[in-house]
């Protein structure tokens, strides 16, 4: 749904990303379980549900911000997954976050460039 390399146009969205007649399994996903949980207080998604479109329950920051942590995380959720099935538990380093660094540091430079394209993405 998002990528980390982006194409020749710096999109990390693939081109059809919102554009089908009916939606993926991966984005119906996305928008009722991961998008609810960025800003539940603001959002209702739960209450607006089926009642407005998704453009005026999310803003473009809010669904910028869910596909980032898709990005930052989902490896992270993957091998989790994994310890669970294998029992082998390793060390799991998020992608533009480290929260165990000590020096209280927020997004990477990348995380956030990435952000902002995805934002400019969403709004064309």
């Amino acid at each position: 749904m998002v990528s980390m390399k982006p194409d020749d146009q710096k999109n990390h969205l693939p081109k059809d990303y919102r554009r089908w007649t009916e939606p993926t399994e991966d984005f119906r996903f996305f928008m009722e379980s991961i998008m609810p949980a960025i800003a539940p207080h603001r959002c209702k998604f739960h209450e607006k549900k089926g009642i407005r479109k998704l453009s005026e329950i999310y803003t473009v920051s809010d669904e910028a911000f869910g596909l980032v942590v898709l990005l930052n995380e989902l490896h992270c959720w993957e091998e989790k997954a994994n310890e669970k099935e294998t029992g082998v538990i390793g060390k799991i380093q998020k992608t533009f976050v480290n929260g165990r660094s000590g020096n209280k540091q927020g997004w990477s430079i990348k995380g956030v460039n990435i952000y902002n394209r995805i934002c400019k993405n969403l709004q064309k």
